[in-house]
Formats: C-alpha cells, structure tokens, sequence
C-alpha cells in the first residue's frame, strides 16, 4: 500500500475515533478529494496532440513568381505587404497587396472611378476559407470560398510548406503559364 493512502486511512480512522468519543459533535463524513480514490488507479498519461505549427498569424516577407523560362517577377513589386491566418478549426485568411496603394479620390466606394476599381484589384488579392494540412508530407490543401480572384473560388490549391524558426515558406504547384508562386512569411 503507498504511503499517502496510509496516510489517508489514518486521517479517517482518526477522524472517526474522535467523532464517536465526542458527546457533542455530531458524526461527519470525511471527504475524500475526488483526485485521490484508495481503489481506482490514476488516469494514464496521455500524450498531447501535436501542435499544428500554421495555426497563427503571419506577416508577409517576400512573394515572387517564376515562369517556365525561370524569369522572376513580383506582381506587388519588391516590397508587397500581407497577412495569412490559419486558425486550428481549418480556417484561412489571406490578404497580400502593394504597399502605398493610392487612396481613391472619395471616400465613398460607390463614387471610385473605373480606373481607381481597376488599380485597386491589380494591387490587391485577398481570399478565406478553409484548409487541410498534411505535416508528414508538408503540404497544405486551401480550398477558398470567397476570393478577389473568383476564378480561385471552390478550387483545391496544393501548397508546399517548410518551416525554419518562425519562417513559413509556401510554394505552389504549377499554376496555369507554368508560373509557380513562393510566398516567405514570419511570424
């Protein structure tokens, strides 16, 4: 028998003895705390789940494409901005844009121009919804609901994730052009 279930037994054995040898004190039961039972065995240990290592938020560092020639280009130029956000019920939230896009001459979205429309889309991509992650072979399933790019919308999107520190790098597959996207991004 272990020591604190000794311990125990003599507490109530103890507690017992004085409650019956006292007149005035009516007899009491004693509480056992509900995480020490004398019969039942402590519950296993159990191992936690594997931490889903996209699960956060994470800034944009760099997005390039590279044709089938292998010529690079930045659609947003050299310095694009952005925000990805996994959450760990399946959840994505992408946004990536030109940094210093021009503000619209209204602030009213219904007064912009057909050119200020058209700058806006060509300078921004944003999409959500949900994905599948695949550790062991490191890729990630999207499958977006909503995106500026409609053509996107209900589309499995195939990418390839590393991680180094609180680097994420995700590489496309080949998209129609034979262009393939890298997108590098920090925590």
């Amino acid at each position: 028998m272990s020591r604190s279930i000794m311990t125990l037994l003599v507490i109530l054995l103890l507690g017992i003895t004085a409650c019956s040898s006292a007149e005035s004190v009516a007899p009491t039961a004693t509480a056992v705390p509900p995480t020490i039972s004398p019969t039942e065995p402590p519950p296993p240990t159990t191992t936690p789940e594997p931490v889903n290592p996209l699960v956060g938020a994470w800034h944009l560092v760099s997005w390039h494409l590279q044709n089938a020639a292998g010529e690079t280009f930045q659609p947003f130029g050299s310095d694009p901005i952005g925000l990805i956000m996994y959450d760990e019920l399946g959840n994505i939230s992408l946004h990536v844009a030109q940094r210093d896009r021009p503000p619209f001459t209204s602030d009213n979205l219904g007064e912009a121009s057909s050119t200020e429309k058209v700058a806006g889309f060509d300078t921004y991509l944003a999409g959500f919804g949900t994905y599948e992650f695949d550790e062991t072979d490191g890729i990630v399933r999207q499958t977006l609901m909503g995106s500026t790019f409609p053509n996107w919308v209900n589309i499995v999107q195939v990418r390839y994730v590393t991680f180094e520190g609180d680097t994420m790098t995700l590489v496309s597959e080949e998209m129609a052009g034979g262009v393939v996207q890298t997108l590098v991004w920090q925590r």
